[in-house]
């Protein structure tokens, strides 16, 4: 059993001793304070540090808000090379991607073989459980729209590396578009 000692406010355990110190021969049974060991209100007290660091993070965690992601926009500007395969067709492709950070969104670049085409990049969250946040772009190619759901990493540089899928919206299509983006480092 723990107590706290009212004058010191240590914590301590209370331990029960037999000791045969009775005039009658009986044994008394004494009770003693005996100060908490430095280890354990170490840890007692970092539970406690724990606990208030998890509460503060979950109210953090709820207030993530979708339009106020300054910080990965920032990650995520720069040039990128781009590796790519078409929709339903498997032709490949490459060419450079730039994110250039614009408020509360990403002004996207795509240069495929001499053709810029630009878009708009927003940080949204996936569908389903999780709601992970991705990186939707959307862009006209050819008098078609086009959206790229991206999902990012950070690469052993600590840039961002991002692989998507390709698609038009609300068109089924077999197998979608594929791309990976790379930070294209001779651009630094």
């Amino acid at each position: 059993m723990n107590e706290v000692n009212p004058d010191s406010g240590i914590s301590a355990k209370r331990h029960t001793r037999t000791s045969p110190l009775c005039s009658d021969g009986r044994e008394e049974a004494r009770s003693t304070l005996q100060p908490m060991k430095h280890e354990q209100a170490a840890q007692v007290m970092m539970k406690k540090l724990l606990f208030i660091a998890l509460v503060c993070f979950a109210q953090t965690a709820l207030a993530d808000d979708v339009k106020n992601h300054d910080f990965l926009y920032g990650f995520l500007s720069g040039t990128y090379l781009l590796v790519g395969q078409e929709s339903d067709s498997g032709k490949t492709y490459s060419g450079r991607v730039i994110f250039k950070k614009q408020g509360d969104h990403l002004e996207v670049t795509r240069i495929i073989q001499g053709e810029r085409i630009t878009g708009v990049g927003t940080i949204e969250h996936a569908l389903g459980p999780d709601k992970a946040n991705v990186l939707r772009v959307r862009f006209n190619q050819n008098k078609k729209k086009f959206e790229i759901t991206y999902l990012w990493r950070s690469d052993l540089d600590n840039y961002a590396r991002l692989s998507g899928y390709v698609y038009q919206p609300g068109k089924r299509t077999a197998a979608p578009g594929l791309e990976a983006l790379f930070i294209d480092h001779s651009t630094k």
